[in-house]
């Protein structure tokens, strides 16, 4: 009896934590999406990761072969990602550990950032309140039919960052630390393509000014 109790207090403690549950909620649900060992494709992006490597190609350059060619800014704010990417799937790593992994980054980047705005918003709301808003984030009708189901990378990754820049730039403002600044402009160089399309950067410019 001792020995179990001991074992709920060691697992309360370790996954009490609010990224290890977060890392752990995720974990589960990759397992569940990936577990047949296929490729998830749909919307625009079409399978993107089945060939990494002709991803790269058609997004390192402003003008995409696609269409009989056409200039797109798109496809260049992907080129990092796609790059990164490309060189390790050519390591021998499959399409869809990497799809998993990135999938999986993204659901832990959704819980803990909205975790983080929650708990900047509303310092004085009990915890529960920041970890429930988490869940809901993720999990709303509305991220999954328009977010998730369609699966646009940079849709993900926008809908991932928002909260945390957002709650990145109101710390910054609570303690007057002009370096929240500085750290919220290299996430956005290294999300750069969460903010490929006009409408996202117009959405989160509209929100840190508001």
């Amino acid at each position: 009896m001792e020995k179990a109790k001991e074992i709920a207090r060691i697992f309360k403690k370790v996954f009490g934590k609010p990224p290890v549950l977060f890392l752990f909620l995720s974990l589960i649900i990759i397992l569940v999406l990936f577990r047949g060992g296929n490729i998830v494709g749909g919307g625009e992006a079409g399978a993107a990761f089945y060939s990494l490597k002709r991803m790269f190609e058609m997004s390192k350059d402003s003008w995409a072969e696609v269409f009989f060619g056409m200039p797109s800014g798109l496809t260049v704010a992907a080129a990092p990602m796609f790059a990164l990417l490309a060189f390790l799937q050519g390591i021998n790593i499959p399409g869809f550990i990497l799809q998993a992994l990135f999938f999986m980054g993204m659901a832990f980047l959704t819980l803990y950032s909205m975790y983080s705005f929650t708990s900047e918003l509303f310092p004085k709301a009990p915890k529960k309140l920041w970890f429930f808003s988490s869940l809901f984030y993720l999990f709303n009708p509305y991220s999954i039919m328009n977010i998730w189901n369609r699966f646009l990378p940079n849709v993900n990754l926008f809908y991932s960052f928002l909260p945390l820049g957002l709650a990145l730039f109101i710390r910054g403002l609570r303690l007057k630390d002009y370096r929240y600044s500085l750290v919220l402009a290299v996430l956005t160089a290294v999300f750069s393509y969460a903010f490929a399309a006009p409408a996202q950067n117009l959405l989160f410019w509209f929100l840190i000014l508001l």
